[in-house]
């Protein structure tokens, strides 16, 4: 809940938001005027007989240009290295997995010129991944793709849309061995971006409120992908309540 930058589903996925919330490791921020930027790491597993190390780093910017700073540039980064674990047949087993992906992006947010607006914005990026399995590959894979973001929002209901088109990045998703597949062990962003030419994510949502205590939004997600010619509905209710931050219980020493 700390971190301040605007990751698209790419990055981190809704279960890995519900399922793993907390940072474990570090988290630099600096905000100013025209934007920010933030660092952090998130240590995922220690080294031990049975396990070798995992760390995500992540990091983001954004900076407004112009008076009115309509218009906007920034970037999205994560460097995940997944190590996997020792087996007594060093056959069996995961590799060492190093999974880079950046995002630079330009936008342009409407809403300072549309106050009535609580959102009228668009962003476009390229999203590239690096990839290297040192145990089964030996060499890097580069899929990328563009993506274009549109988010609407007046009288707190929304449309947020969401369109890839592009490579697979998760090219090892069912990893290069027998038997073996990473999975979410390796990707945390949407297993979506499997595809190999246009997934597009369209949120319409309704937001009573937004507050910095309390969040609660109902949303209609339609998911599709051009390649399996698929189109799949979800259905979300999220409530959330912030205890911290002295908000509610205030600390008594």
């Amino acid at each position: 809940s700390r971190m301040i930058g605007e990751y698209s589903g790419a990055f981190f996925s809704d279960s890995v938001k519900y399922y793993d919330p907390n940072l474990t490791g570090l988290l630099l921020q600096y905000m100013g005027g025209r934007g920010y930027v933030e660092f952090g790491c998130d240590w995922n597993s220690m080294f031990s007989k049975t396990t070798r190390e995992k760390f995500l780093l992540f990091s983001a910017g954004r900076l407004g240009l112009g008076a009115r700073q309509l218009f906007y540039l920034g970037y999205n980064l994560t460097m995940y290295h997944h190590a996997g674990w020792d087996e007594p047949d060093p056959t069996v087993g995961d590799g060492v997995v190093d999974n880079v992906l950046i995002e630079p992006f330009v936008g342009v947010d409407f809403t300072r010129i549309a106050p009535t607006m609580q959102e009228l914005s668009l962003r476009v990026g390229w999203i590239n991944a690096f990839q290297n399995d040192r145990a089964y590959v030996g060499d890097y894979v580069t899929p990328g793709g563009v993506q274009i973001e549109a988010h609407v929002q007046k009288w707190n209901f929304g449309i947020h849309n969401t369109l890839y088109a592009g490579d697979n990045l998760q090219p090892y998703y069912v990893a290069p061995a027998p038997g073996l597949d990473y999975g979410p062990g390796l990707y945390w962003g949407e297993p979506f971006y499997r595809t190999d030419n246009i997934y597009d994510r369209l949120e319409i949502y309704w937001q009573p409120i937004n507050t910095n205590m309390m969040h609660l939004r109902v949303s209609s997600v339609h998911h599709y992908d051009e390649i399996g010619h698929k189109w799949g509905w979800q259905q979300k209710i999220s409530f959330t309540v912030n205890l911290g931050q002295n908000r509610i219980f205030n600390n008594k020493r």
